[in-house]
């Protein structure tokens, strides 16, 4: 997951989970996958507390915990009442699905819930099919490696039918994965890219300069600020050479903020790179569109 970047163990970290979950009671899936979401929500989301209040971004994080588990339940509960390829699909279908539902049911949908597609964000082969299935059909590629891996060794010798079946899935997702590596183009010149990754926005004397609910809400001092303290570490990582530096998710101005568009692009200028930066454009119908 992105902060771990080793992206190659989120195909078979989930396989010791679910060989105890398929082999357990169903009373005991929850119980025994609660460790896990808590766990894995620790590590995702471990920024909560920075941006709530300490106490509510504790409480969240162990409330999202829970949530995970709930995914497995279903997963496991459905793979039991179905055979052969509806039996090995369930988990990630249920997985997916739920990921899905989550994103598109109004009130939840913009809730900071991570999906399982970004363990694979620095896996350019893998995310090639995010073009045809989107980061839900990634998350189910993931889930289904995972499971089938499970399957295959749980059944290998007792059910020679699923134990086929689970390795054709594995080499189905081995060749989704190839030809998304096939399809990456040959690049014939390098540049290097710099990523701010500050958290400027959660620091208390930035609180105190304004609101951070939208761009309008904000004060003067508060857009310099945040413009003053990624300026900086722009110059700083510009020693590096980058042909781009991306700024992190501080929205700092306005597109139409003729003052704060010639600062930054003083700034390119200064230090030889591109500049990507969030900010903010007015569309007619009075609507704040994020921009980048």
């Amino acid at each position: 997951m992105p902060g771990y970047d080793v992206p190659y163990i989120g195909w078979i970290a989930l396989v010791p989970l679910l060989l105890v979950l398929l082999t357990a009671e169903e009373k005991l899936i929850f119980p025994l996958s609660l460790p896990f979401g808590i766990i894995f929500s620790m590590g995702v989301h471990n920024w909560y507390p920075n941006i709530f209040p300490p106490a509510l971004g504790y409480f969240l994080i162990f409330a999202v915990g829970a949530f995970y588990p709930n995914m497995l339940l279903l997963g496991i509960w459905l793979s039991r009442r179905f055979s052969g390829a509806l039996s090995l699909l369930a988990i990630p279908l249920a997985w997916s699905a739920i990921e899905f539902v989550k994103y598109i049911v109004p009130v939840v949908e913009d809730w900071w819930f991570v999906l399982l597609a970004s363990s694979a964000w620095r896996f350019p082969a893998a995310l090639q099919i995010l073009g045809v299935a989107g980061v839900f059909g990634l998350s189910f590629l993931v889930m289904m490696v995972n499971t089938a891996i499970a399957m295959l060794l749980l059944v290998w010798k007792q059910d020679h039918k699923l134990a086929r079946l689970a390795m054709a899935a594995l080499l189905a997702a081995a060749l989704i994965v190839g030809i998304g590596g096939l399809s990456l183009p040959k690049a014939k010149n390098s540049f290097r890219v710099a990523v701010l990754t500050d958290m400027v926005y959660q620091l208390p004397q930035m609180r105190g300069l304004g609101n951070f609910a939208g761009l309008l809400e904000k004060k003067p001092g508060l857009s310099q600020a945040l413009f003053e303290n990624d300026a900086e570490l722009t110059r700083q990582v510009a020693q590096e050479k980058p042909a781009f530096v991306v700024w992190s998710e501080n929205g700092f101005a306005d597109m139409s903020d003729q003052t704060s568009m010639a600062a930054l692009g003083g700034l390119a200028a200064e230090t030889g790179a591109n500049i990507v930066v969030d900010v903010n454009w007015m569309t007619n119908n009075a609507n704040t569109t994020r921009l980048c």
